[in-house]
């Protein structure tokens, strides 16, 4: 599912998109989801609450009161989702120029006609969907959760919770993120160069510090158990992915 955030101050234009992405349900495949706000503050907030990738796309209106659309998208710009789809709403293009800075996919200019609505949202969905393969999607409390693979450092069997199926995302950006689940579930997604090191670990080579013989350390200097019957295989890989290294900066 890919989640987008819409942000307008203007109700009749968040009734107006309302119309134009259900009619875009129906008549497309896309498993979308939409979310409305009529604060950029407010979303923001939801931004701070709920990482990492929150939303794929962010469709801004630029002129709102609190903070406006180009402010809001350099500030998540700056965040761990960074890499977020922005579209801005505006009825001046004039704003065009003061926004590119925030690198955004898109511009629809107010009225928004549904034939360039469409021919957009298409677009940019399909170029989401063909870069699915780059994210672990992962249900957390209810919630789909979307983890960039460069993120990811480690993925283990959760310490925390006793007797049960759960396991910890390790990211980049510090955090801890627990949820249901068994580790083979989660390596059966997940391709070079991620390896399992233990019974109970996951790692992601590109994050790999330090190999010892009998553990693997890594840039966040989380230390985890390297299994005797895993321990060529790790060494295996990691030259391996140091070679890939080295052709992509020939």
């Amino acid at each position: 599912m890919i989640n987008i955030a819409v942000c307008d101050d203007d109700i009749s234009e968040i009734a107006r998109l309302q119309k134009m992405f259900a009619r875009l349900a129906v008549c497309s495949s896309f498993d979308i989801q939409i979310h409305y706000f009529t604060s950029g503050k407010e979303l923001l907030r939801k931004y701070k609450e709920h990482t990492p990738s929150t939303f794929q796309v962010l469709c801004l209106d630029i002129e709102m009161p609190d903070i406006n659309g180009i402010e809001l998208a350099q500030e998540i710009r700056n965040s761990p989702d960074f890499d977020v789809q922005i579209i801005f709403l505006t009825s001046y293009p004039a704003y065009i120029l003061d926004s590119l800075d925030t690198q955004p996919f898109q511009y629809l200019i107010k009225p928004v006609l549904y034939e360039f609505f469409e021919s957009k949202m298409f677009k940019l969905l399909n170029y989401l969907y063909s870069q699915s393969k780059k994210y672990l999607t992962i249900k957390i409390e209810g919630e789909d959760f979307f983890f960039r693979y460069s993120e990811i450092i480690a993925i283990q069997k959760s310490k925390k919770v006793i007797g049960r199926d759960y396991m910890e995302i390790i990211t980049t950006a510090k955090d801890y993120y627990t949820t249901k689940g068994i580790l083979s579930e989660i390596q059966s997604k997940l391709e070079f160069p991620f390896l399992q090191v233990h019974r109970s670990v996951l790692i992601n080579l590109d994050h790999l510090r330090k190999l010892t013989a009998s553990s693997v350390i890594m840039i966040n200097d989380s230390e985890f158990p390297l299994s005797r019957s895993k321990s060529k295989l790790v060494k295996e890989a990691l030259a391996r992915n140091l070679v890939m290294g080295l052709k992509d900066n020939v």
